[in-house]
């Protein structure tokens, strides 16, 4: 793999913990950026190219998909029809994220051209290049400001409603929906869900992410279309330890002959080769609970502890799915003391 590219790697990861758009920006090789935006767009504007490479669209849309993660590392450098590339796992409080750097050498030094996230199956070039084909005008662009600055402040319900005053048009195109999911899946689960079902009415041509696939399944009970869905990101990502947490979690919730067993053998392989995501430690405890393995469950819950500085109180405990039931345990009250 070349020095530089493990360089830019390290450059990246310190400019978004926390991120820093400026810092983010330094990175990013504008005039690479505006070619890949002429992919999806190839009747571009000159003015709007123009802006592409002189303004900071890339870095300030990866500070707005990666910067609320608790931490983001490395998990593979690789190569795709003879590129380099770099696969980041950003780590959440409730799973993990993929993202692909996707970089290129121009004088002696590895700068970003694009980034692809797994998750979402969207890059930054084709975001960016369907909101310029989507109808726009002033009004537009106000709501667009008004929709961002409620994003910015944490109001994601005021912003889901503000975006859906731009007319249909412009709402029917991925970068679109793919905000209305986003906003939506942090105000509550029937909205969530709604929102994907109006992504595909509006675009039925479009699968939906794996993550979209695996939240989906999870929240109607369809477990074998969430493995599904949790097959096809590891096909496209590649192994990675967090995701046999994930496994494990849908086996437990599903409950068949043997599901837990296997559950409790995935977490163990989980926590092993991902230590640092808090999602195995606690995916580890829901599985001893289904099993009633109380031991279980509260070794999971110190090696929360003792990995990321992270214990639960038991207000969090009793609302977590799946852990109520360990705080009600002799074995919960003696550790708890």
């Amino acid at each position: 793999m070349p020095a530089g590219l493990v360089a830019l790697s390290d450059q990246v990861l310190a400019a978004v913990q926390p991120c820093v758009t400026s810092a983010v920006d330094a990175l990013v090789d504008h005039d690479a950026f505006a070619r890949e935006m002429t992919t999806h767009a190839p009747a571009m504007p000159p003015q709007v190219a123009a802006f592409v490479r002189t303004g900071s669209l890339a870095a300030s849309k990866l500070c707005a998909w990666i910067g609320g993660a608790e931490r983001v590392e490395h998990l593979r450098f690789g190569h795709r029809d003879g590129e380099s590339l770099v696969v980041l796992r950003a780590v959440t409080a409730s799973g993990t994220d993929y993202y692909e750097l996707r970089a290129q050498e121009l004088a002696g030094r590895w700068r970003i051209r694009d980034v692809y996230a797994y998750t979402t199956d969207l890059s930054l070039s084709a975001y960016f290049a369907e909101l310029l084909l989507a109808p726009s005008d002033v009004a537009s662009a106000s709501v667009m400001n008004d929709v961002n600055r409620l994003d910015r402040a944490g109001r994601p319900a005021e912003a889901l409603a503000r975006l859906d005053q731009l007319g249909p048009a412009m709402l029917a195109n991925r970068a679109m929906q793919s905000q209305r999911v986003g906003f939506a899946s942090r105000i509550s689960i029937p909205v969530y869900l709604a929102a994907l079902d109006e992504r595909r009415r509006v675009l039925p041509s479009r699968t939906l992410a794996p993550s979209e696939q695996f939240f989906r399944a999870m929240l109607t009970g369809d477990h074998a279309a969430a493995l599904a869905s949790v097959d096809e990101l590891q096909g496209r990502v590649g192994a990675d330890p967090a995701m046999l947490a994930t496994r494990a979690g849908i086996l437990a919730a599903r409950g068949g002959v043997g599901d837990l067993e296997r559950a409790a053998a995935l977490e163990d392989e989980a926590v092993a080769g991902a230590p640092t995501v808090r999602w195995t430690h606690l995916t580890k405890a829901v599985v001893a609970v289904a099993r009633q393995d109380w031991a279980g469950a509260l070794a999971a819950l110190d090696g929360l502890r003792t990995h990321l500085g992270v214990r639960l109180t038991e207000a969090e405990l009793r609302a977590a799915p799946g852990l109520a039931p360990l705080v009600e345990t002799p074995a919960y009250a003696a550790w708890h003391e």
